[in-house]
């Protein structure tokens, strides 16, 4: 019964070759589309999901409403945004700061541009990425603590446990390595190069004396990631906007706003 079955379904391939290579074609074309939408919809719905916790981080946007046009939205918010957040709403449990920079970074004879992510000590207790080696909760509290993911270690030691080994950052600036975390997901999260440095540091623009620009004020407002790590209990749609304008002429209102932490690091913008 099969068999008369693939002949007729051959002899109709064959008595009407052009329409049945149109269908075939269009059927191709169909089942290619469908694959790569469902692949691309996985990985936008699935980003940033392997943090624990997830579900309980936000991102704090920074929003802009100009007079008679939609809002605008930047995933990043000035710095001093951070403390804003913990004083006006009391369901959030701790706040970090996250900058990246494109550095070099040097050991021995490799040398290669990195982006590097600034980050405060307590980045690890928002963001626990799985570690390899070292203490998380510790390694960025030294001012020249460097994290670096087993990837990055191999490439630039050799090994993929380099604790307490230093590595040059924009040829002036030695960093010890204090942990190492495993490889993050590929096309799995923002944070692609894995490599974090302590804001503590003397060397990154937001704290070096050389780069600021008069005014104190100034070196407070940087642009930053802002991740904020919420109570179970709370959502972002009930967490009121924390408003940083200075009203005047231009009728621009700029306030903060949290977002999912996934989402919003990849989706609205």
């Amino acid at each position: 019964m099969l068999q008369n079955y693939i002949a007729v379904a051959l002899r109709n391939l064959a008595r009407n070759r052009l329409y049945s290579g149109i269908s075939i074609l269009a059927l191709a074309v169909g089942l290619c589309g469908a694959t790569l939408a469902g692949v691309t919809l996985r990985n936008e719905l699935t980003y940033e999901r392997f943090i624990p916790g997830y579900e309980h981080t936000y991102l704090a946007a920074a929003v802009a409403v100009p007079t008679g046009h939609p809002p605008l939205i930047n995933p990043t918010s000035p710095s001093f945004v951070a403390a804003l957040l913990k004083l006006n709403f009391p369901q959030i449990n701790a706040v970090t700061r996250i900058v990246p920079v494109e550095v070099r970074l040097q050991h021995g004879r490799t040398t290669a541009k990195e982006t590097v992510y600034w980050a405060d000590p307590n980045a690890f207790d928002l963001l626990p990425l799985p570690a390899f080696a070292g203490d998380l909760q510790k390694a960025l509290q030294r001012p020249d603590g460097i994290v670096l993911t087993r990837r990055v270690a191999e490439k630039y030691f050799g090994r993929d446990d380099p604790i307490g080994q230093s590595i040059l950052l924009d040829d002036t600036h030695a960093m010890t390595v204090t942990a190492v975390l495993d490889d993050l997901p590929i096309n799995g999260t923002m944070l692609e190069s894995g490599i974090f440095a302590s804001g503590l540091a003397a060397c990154p623009e937001t704290n070096d004396p050389s780069r600021r620009r008069g005014a104190a004020a100034r070196r407070r407002r940087f642009p930053a990631s802002t991740p904020a790590r919420a109570a179970p209990s709370a959502r972002s749609g009930a967490l009121a906007c924390v408003d940083c304008s200075s009203r005047g002429a231009n009728a621009v209102d700029p306030h903060i706003a949290l977002a999912d932490y996934p989402a919003a690091l990849r989706m609205p913008w």
